[in-house]
């Protein structure tokens, strides 16, 4: 297929919807970081967020419905820990937490609240140098060559994916990650086909495609 449009004419993802996907990246954003500073959580596991655009083209392909939708990765807690005792009472098994006597002399300890919020100077379209946006327009020219394209189903859904990830180190003042923008386009249409057999008493004696001008196998 000819390739006939210029990405100059494509949507930008920091534009599309008013804004939706940046706001989207905000949000989640904020709530990737707020979990990664926080002592809680493990500083091993991976943070992050997914933005994902669901491509839905009419039949006549000059229109697409688009549904954008962002899911944060966090962290959960890190695991409480106890210990039980276990033994007999009574002729039947018994368990037990085992519980420490407070010692009465020790200071109280006083936990931080935790951040609330954060200041963030970075966006979806100044990430990485401004990869994202970069990387958005070669995916959506992808899309869009392919909705256009015959020889796929028009009303077959399509999808951008852009997929933010990063672990902190154990400090919690840096985080190293990685950005990626995944493509899912529709498959070309399977093209039919029709085989005639000539077989006796269980014997292939040949098989040709068959075609509307051809009625039957030679002979």
């Amino acid at each position: 297929m000819t390739n006939t449009i210029e990405s100059a004419d494509l949507v930008r993802i920091q534009e599309i919807a008013d804004g939706e996907a940046s706001k989207f990246f905000a949000s989640a954003f904020e709530r990737a970081v707020l979990n990664a500073v926080d002592p809680s959580t493990s500083h091993k596991a991976k943070r992050g967020l997914t933005i994902k655009f669901s491509f839905k083209p009419e039949q006549d392909r000059n229109m697409v419905a688009i549904a954008i939708s962002c899911t944060p990765r966090i962290a959960g807690e890190k695991p409480k820990t106890t210990k039980i005792m276990v033994g007999q009472r009574s002729g039947a098994v018994a368990a037990s937490e085992f519980q420490k006597v407070p010692d009465a002399n020790a200071p109280v300890k006083y936990e931080e609240s935790g951040y609330k919020s954060v200041t963030s100077y970075v966006s979806l379209s100044s990430l990485g140098g401004g990869v994202i946006p970069e990387r958005w327009a070669q995916a959506m020219e992808e899309v869009v060559y392919n909705i256009l394209d015959p020889n796929t189903d028009p009303e077959e859904a399509r999808s951008i994916t852009v997929i933010l990830a990063f672990t902190p180190t154990e400090e919690r003042g840096m985080a190293n990650g990685h950005v990626s923008v995944v493509t899912k386009l529709a498959p070309l249409k399977p093209i039919p086909f029709s085989l005639n057999f000539s077989h006796v008493e269980g014997t292939v004696l040949g098989v040709r495609e068959h075609r509307l001008e051809q009625t039957s196998l030679p002979v």
